[in-house]
């Protein structure tokens, strides 16, 4: 994802300063692009995780010391 986004900056780069503006306009009124690089740090971390012994042993006990939570639960 990483690469993708510098692709898409090096492309804006080539752009014209009227286009340029335009577009960084644009993503001031999206929000907040520093959210987007902590969003591919997090998925690249699920995804190491997912590989992680320990944590799949871990997260495995969890869901058997809960799974019969949900059925307790009362409905509000």
């Amino acid at each position: 994802m990483m690469r993708n986004l510098e692709n898409v900056l090096n492309e804006a780069r080539k752009l014209p300063p009227e286009q340029r503006r335009h577009l960084a306009a644009r993503l001031l009124e999206e929000g907040d692009t520093s959210s987007f690089a902590r969003q591919d740090e997090r998925l690249e971390a699920m995804r190491a995780a997912a590989g992680d012994e320990l944590f799949l042993a871990d997260l495995t006990a969890t869901m058997e010391d809960f799974q019969y939570a949900d059925q307790d639960a009362q409905p509000v």
